[in-house]
């Protein structure tokens, strides 16, 4: 009985959890010579492929090839190295886990990794870009189905992935809940797309201190306003804007909450900001679900490589999103941002 179909039998008695520790600790003794993933392709189960890794088989696939024209390596190879890599960052788990998984060493496990994530970052340019001048009116159109608020382009928010603590930071990487962990800056657009990333940075790190240092602002102050001919002293312009909560500058290209003590117009303009912005909070949530390492702490001292790995999903994030959205993980990602906001 090869790895895959043992994993489906025990899932039929155990959770989804309890079947893999058992695989694994089963493993100690058994050595299948059918990899997992090649098992998997070779069945074509997509229910088990989209349940188990979050991910259908025509989406790997799509992945596969985007990802292929950067690499001198077969397919038939770069396969089991994509979905291993896939299974690292859709579940709670490490090298060694990952080793016995594949029945391969741990070593190989961890050279493979990090190879896919070199590999991936190619193509950052391609599926991070922020928005062109063409692209405003159609995105802040989009935006308008959240709400009244007109000329929203991007919403930004941070988020941290924690980490080990680190020798010699001094509280660098402790952040307000008394964690440590990396800060990322991340915007959105209304197709729930990552547009921009900056990070990862120190845990205390402030919103507002990244956002000043971050080539997001230059790009908000400098294509925001767009004129309606080329004679730029003509009051004549659309201004569009990034939405922010409270922690960033309220700028021209920068709409944030109004807080304090709120007058009837504070408060319809709080109203008509706060669906918008909560697109970003979606955006989180379903990074979060459909990538679960990012949940947990991660158990790697390279916060390099920690940062890159972020970047490397966020790039499978944006090539994926316009895959169906499960009820069980819309279901997951209502979870995650009321735990994220509980934590704020």
């Amino acid at each position: 009985m090869n790895r895959l179909r043992l994993f489906l039998i025990l899932e039929i008695i155990y959770d989804d959890d309890e079947a893999l520790l058992i695989l694994l600790l089963r493993n100690k003794y058994y050595y299948p010579s059918i990899s997992l993933a090649l098992d998997l392709f070779n069945l074509g189960l997509d229910l088990q492929l989209n349940t188990k890794f979050r991910f259908q088989k025509r989406t790997i696939l799509e992945i596969l090839e985007i990802i292929c024209v950067n690499s001198t390596i077969p397919k038939s190879l770069l396969i089991d190295k994509l979905i291993m890599f896939l299974t690292y960052i859709g579940r709670k788990i490490n090298y060694s886990d990952i080793a016995d998984l594949f029945g391969i060493s741990r070593s190989k496990a961890f050279y493979d990794i990090h190879f896919m994530v070199k590999l991936i970052l190619k193509v950052k340019n391609d599926y991070i870009k922020l928005p062109n001048s063409d692209e405003f009116k159609i995105l802040s159109e989009k935006f308008l189905k959240h709400s009244k608020l007109k000329n929203t382009v991007l919403v930004v928010d941070g988020t941290h992935v924690k980490i080990k603590n680190t020798a010699n930071s001094n509280g660098r990487y402790i952040n307000r809940k008394k964690e440590t962990s990396l800060n990322f800056m991340v915007a959105g657009d209304s197709d729930f797309k990552i547009r921009y990333i900056l990070g990862g940075s120190y845990g205390s790190s402030h919103d507002a201190c990244m956002f000043s240092l971050s080539d997001l602002e230059i790009f908000a102050k400098n294509n925001l306003k767009i004129y309606y001919n080329s004679d730029l002293n003509l009051h004549n312009y659309k201004q569009y804007h990034i939405l922010g909560d409270s922690a960033y500058p309220s700028r021209e290209y920068m709409k944030t909450p109004v807080k304090g003590e709120l007058t009837i117009e504070d408060q319809e303009w709080n109203d008509m900001l706060i669906p918008q912005r909560q697109v970003i909070e979606r955006i989180f949530g379903y990074f979060k679900g459909k990538f679960q390492k990012f949940r947990d702490e991660i158990d790697n001292l390279d916060l390099d490589f920690v940062s890159k790995l972020f970047f490397a999903s966020a790039i499978i994030y944006n090539i994926t999103i316009k895959e169906r959205i499960s009820v069980e993980l819309e279901e997951e990602v209502l979870r995650i941002i009321e735990s994220d906001e509980d934590n704020k």
